[in-house]
């Protein structure tokens, strides 16, 4: 683990990701039961369809700026 980068919670990301995929109408949510979905999965508001499954949060921050090189995503 790179003790350089500024540690960020799970917690705070997510609430960044979700901040940018409201510009898209979409919102990042977790799963209850690790079923189909996986963990963390992305629903679009306007038709309530899920758009994508088994999000890795790490690099879904990376894909849509909220996380920036010199962060790292730790435990809460």
């Amino acid at each position: 683990m790179d003790k350089s980068k500024v540690p960020i919670t799970e917690r705070a990301l997510t609430q960044r990701i979700n901040r940018a995929l409201k510009k898209d109408n979409q919102k990042l949510c977790k799963s209850r039961t690790e079923g189909e979905l996986g963990g963390l999965y992305i629903i679009n508001l306007l038709n309530n369809s899920i758009e994508a499954s088994n999000c890795d949060l790490e690099k879904l921050g990376l894909e849509c700026g909220a996380l920036k090189p010199y962060e790292r995503l730790v435990d809460e």
